[in-house]
């Protein structure tokens, strides 16, 4: 491993709550090298300084340490063996040093840990139904959406993340993917990709939902973005 990687892996030690550490590994003792030094906390066996903090030369402590009861790997951030340090991801691990939050020993290394996936059910709409959604001021269009009433808004489906309602509503809500459909310009029928807001209802629309009748309300800001209020009509 390259002195940056590992000056990086040894530097996002991170402290955990963990209370009792048991021994040293040599895969640990080069894992973490930093310059030439890897620091330990070497378990002294003294009730007044149980642990003393050192910082050692690689060969050092895979001839003097790895193995040696409760020696573990020092958090460098702060010097101190007050507190036992936990792995990152990435790193050598055994059973006897935990891996930080958000990973697990796999018996060779810590590996992430993957969050649950949360499914969010998309809304399916009947016709008829309204819908108040937000269009970017930013997205210029000509004539300007509602202009003419061919124009309708058809959802994608694509979720590209989440904006807080700012003054336009009270909520966290998606940002969906949609296109703009029969913005007629001199005639033509065209159709434009944007990422829109609905704020009623909250959830994901269902792809293929087609808005029409679209009826611009006042303007307002959400996420620090400047939008433009709609209501439509579901088609």
């Amino acid at each position: 491993m390259s002195g940056i990687t590992r000056t990086t892996a040894a530097l996002f030690v991170f402290l955990c709550s963990c209370a009792t550490a048991f021994a040293l590994t040599p895969e640990q003792c080069l894992f973490f090298e930093t310059n030439g030094k890897t620091a330990i906390c070497h378990a002294a066996g003294s009730i007044k300084e149980p642990f003393i903090f050192l910082e050692i030369s690689e060969q050092g402590c895979v001839n003097g340490h790895a193995g040696h009861l409760l020696d573990y790997i020092a958090f460098l951030g702060a010097p101190s063996c007050q507190i036992a340090a936990c792995l990152p991801a990435g790193a050598p691990c055994d059973a006897t040093l935990a891996c930080c939050d958000g990973s697990a020993c796999t018996g060779v290394s810590c590996v992430t840990t993957p969050s649950p996936t949360v499914t969010v059910q998309a809304v399916t709409m009947q016709p008829g139904g309204v819908l108040t959604f937000l269009f970017p001021k930013s997205v210029k269009v000509a004539p300007s959406l509602g202009t003419d009433p061919g124009d309708t808004v058809v959802y994608t489906g694509q979720i590209s993340g989440t904006t807080d309602g700012g003054d336009c509503a009270t909520g966290t809500f998606p940002i969906q993917g949609a296109a703009i459909v029969d913005l007629r310009i001199s005639g033509i029928r065209i159709s434009q990709p944007v990422n829109i807001v609905t704020i009623s209802p909250t959830n994901p629309i269902a792809p293929g939902t087609r808005l029409g009748n679209l009826e611009r309300q006042v303007g307002c800001t959400a996420g620090g973005v400047p939008y433009d209020r709609f209501l439509g009509t579901v088609e």
